[in-house]
């Protein structure tokens, strides 16, 4: 009957110690599930660059973790001045009259992908990278980039 008792604690020890082993290495590593922050467009800076912080709600353009999000929030139009990397790019139904246009510059997009229910995307001369292949047109109007690499990972 000891022995038993004795075995039961040392799993029980194990057990608990294991999983403090994974907490600590969890909180030591910083390993978490992302959080994408969506930032909205609105307008309000001096121009229409993607790059103009004033043109954002946060007060900085969307980066690579981030989702750019097209709204009613403004319908000014954007022109995308900067080579770009967001986790996605989000264009609502209630965008309805908003440009979104390319030029020169490369789009990368992320596990969010590209989702477009209104308003018009104008391609440039850049390339777009999909990551995920995630495109969803349900509205407005797609015009695709020129360069011939810019459609190479994008199924529709």
């Amino acid at each position: 009957m000891l022995v038993e008792e004795s075995f039961l604690k040392k799993r029980a020890y194990l057990s608990i110690g294991m999983v403090l082993a994974v907490a600590f290495f969890a909180f030591i590593f910083n390993f978490r599930l992302a959080h994408a922050t969506t930032i909205t467009w609105t307008g309000g800076g001096a121009d229409t660059n993607w790059s103009t912080t004033g043109n954002w709600s946060t007060g900085a353009a969307p980066t690579s973790t981030d989702v750019a999000f097209f709204s009613a929030s403004s319908t000014k139009s954007v022109t995308i001045d900067q080579n770009i990397s967001v986790l996605g790019i989000n264009i609502q139904s209630t965008y309805s009259t908003g440009t979104i246009t390319q030029g020169t510059s490369t789009i990368t997009i992320g596990s969010s992908g590209f989702s477009q229910a209104s308003g018009t995307f104008i391609g440039g001369s850049g390339t777009i990278d999909i990551n995920n292949n995630s495109f969803d047109l349900s509205g407005g109007y797609f015009s695709a980039p020129s360069s011939a690499a810019a459609t190479s990972s994008l199924f529709i």
